[in-house]
């Protein structure tokens, strides 16, 4: 029974119970399916086209990339150097106030933009522009610096942070919600899931 249980756990050494409670997270891989697009925008469960490529980032950063056809290193190439000019634009910065983060509550924010921030086509309309049902991303979309409130609840045991407004973490997808994993003192992973079902990822730090 759990009386059992606890009464186990505090007999044993304290060298056992120090790694049994230590702070642990899982090794977190990321996940991205591309697949061919035939008629408008693909329904996940219904498998109509090719799937194009897999690709799994690692703990580690590194990117591994499973597709129909050998890649030359001209092309690996390419990749490295587009994937480093799109994330210049990622310079994007929040300041939360009232360690609604910490503590479980909420409190205020504010996303500094520096002038734009990315944006999926479909939700475009959210912040001032014009959405289209198209699976593209403004990476630059015009969007000035703004402040709003958010909360943080926990259904399920699962700590989730709502943002008012159009208020979001990275990449604009149409939605407001995240869940939260701290994975140390100084960062914390968040997923949320938009209106086509596709799950995203996202990492903030702590600004050195």
């Amino acid at each position: 029974n759990k009386f059992s249980l606890t009464y186990f756990m505090n007999s044993l050494p304290k060298k056992d119970k120090e790694e049994i409670l230590a702070y642990n997270m899982p090794r977190t891989y990321f996940v991205d399916i591309e697949t061919e697009i035939i008629d408008g925008f693909p329904k996940p469960e219904e498998a109509k086209s090719r799937i194009l490529t897999f690709s799994i980032i690692t703990p580690d950063k590194k990117a591994i990339v499973l597709g129909l056809e050998d890649m030359s290193s001209e092309n690996i190439k390419k990749i490295e150097k587009d994937t480093n000019e799109y994330f210049k634009d990622f310079d994007d910065e929040w300041t939360f106030t009232d360690n609604g983060l910490t503590q479980g509550l909420g409190g205020s924010f504010t996303h500094k933009t520096n002038g734009g921030c990315a944006v999926k086509f479909e939700y475009a309309g959210d912040v001032g522009g014009t959405s289209e049902n198209v699976d593209d991303t403004h990476l630059n979309f015009p969007l000035e610096n703004y402040s709003g409130s958010f909360t943080v609840t926990a259904p399920g045991g699962v700590e989730t942070i709502t943002f008012s407004g159009y208020g979001h973490i990275g990449l604009y997808t149409g939605t407001q919600n995240y869940t939260i994993a701290f994975t140390s003192d100084d960062s914390a992973e968040l997923t949320t899931i938009d209106a086509h079902g596709r799950k995203w990822y996202y990492k903030i730090k702590v600004k050195e």
